[in-house]
């Protein structure tokens, strides 16, 4: 009787261990670059959303710098969303970005709304900002959002730091090389008109 009782406490304790991990696991937040992967040609412009998810406690502030390959791509802009408040009125929300750098851009925000305030306007996934980069060249540039980064944080609704817990998903941009398929059709229209403009001036 005591071994059957001592399986079954072993098993409940089990349980309840494996419940508790996946529940901590599936509440993690994490901050997130959608697309995940793209592909544009050269000049063409692209809009990457910085998304937290899962932030039960909601978002206060932030400050997250984004990396890219300055060879392949180009940031020409970047829109903080409305998620922690207005940052054109000085009574609801900073915009504390520090803006597009050779390599990088930076985004930060701080909520000055109340916690009631912040709750109303955030879900628990949410989209921080809008940034907006432009093929320069062929070739493969990733998008990482840098961890090492002076100023790296990310704070909840009450306050409470929680960037040592965040997990962070990077993306990817492909800019690819013109068609060979276009540059013969290119070179073949090319012919054509020589051809033409010589029988004329026959």
């Amino acid at each position: 009787m005591i071994k059957i009782f001592t399986k079954k406490t072993a098993l409940i304790a089990g349980a309840i261990v494996a419940v508790s991990l996946m529940s901590s696991q599936s509440w993690a937040t994490s901050l997130t670059l959608n697309p995940a992967a793209s592909s544009i040609s050269g000049n063409e412009f692209l809009d990457v959303f910085v998304n937290v998810n899962d932030a039960s406690d909601g978002i206060g502030a932030f400050n997250i710098t984004i990396n890219f390959d300055e060879n392949i791509l180009t940031c020409v802009d970047f829109q903080l969303m409305d998620k922690l408040g207005d940052y054109n009125d000085p009574g609801s929300a900073w915009d504390l970005s520090t803006g597009i750098g050779i390599n990088s851009v930076n985004i930060s925000e701080l909520s000055l709304l109340s916690s009631s305030e912040l709750s109303a306007l955030q879900e628990p996934s949410f989209a921080l900002a809008k940034i907006t980069f432009q093929g320069l060249h062929n070739g493969i540039s990733p998008l990482a959002i840098n961890e090492s980064a002076e100023g790296y944080q990310v704070v909840t609704n009450g306050g409470t730091d929680i960037t040592s817990s965040v997990t962070t998903n990077g993306a990817s941009v492909y800019v690819p090389e013109p068609s060979t398929l276009m540059l013969s059709l290119c070179g073949f229209l090319s012919l054509v008109c020589l051809v033409v403009k010589r029988k004329k001036t026959k």
